[in-house]
């Protein structure tokens, strides 16, 4: 979902290991030009997210509500992710993230290297989206927005 528009960056990094979850027809394209990534195709995401601290969604698409998002942010990633469809509502740029210019390389590449260079932002802002989530998308709280939703409908 984009992920061609800034690869050539990610393949440069040299402090973190780079892992490239998911699969599509620009895959094997992108396998062959850039050696540096871990092409790992389709995975289920948990066990990763536990184990990362950055997850970048550099959509070029429209997306209205992209799960992958607060799925990341719920197990207190830093998200790094283009500016484009419902993404700046989810991410609170330098609070719980970051956003980009949608295919911009070099804005993604200046936020990335910030990241980069300062681990401590990485770990608040990864601790403020997982703040974020539980405050706003836990089903207590989404099973009440139904319920005044239904309850208005009702009353029509």
């Amino acid at each position: 979902k984009g992920l061609q528009t800034i690869a050539g960056v990610l393949n440069n990094v040299k402090k973190c290991r780079v892992l490239v979850l998911g699969k599509g027809p620009l895959k094997k394209d992108l396998e062959a030009k850039y050696k540096n990534l871990n092409f790992l195709g389709f995975q289920k995401p948990d066990e990763y997210y536990k184990n990362a601290s950055i997850a970048v969604v550099p959509s070029i698409w429209m997306e209205n509500f992209p799960y992958s998002v607060l799925e990341a942010m719920s197990y207190g990633l830093c998200v790094i992710a283009s500016d484009i469809g419902g993404i700046p509502e989810q991410i609170k740029n330098m609070k719980t993230g970051l956003i980009f210019e949608r295919g911009n390389k070099k804005d993604f590449e200046e936020k990335l290297n910030y990241l980069l260079k300062n681990p401590k932002e990485i770990k608040r802002m990864g601790k403020n989206a997982r703040e974020f989530v539980r405050k706003n998308f836990n089903w207590n709280k989404i099973i009440k927005k139904y319920e005044k939703y239904i309850h208005k409908m009702i009353q029509k």
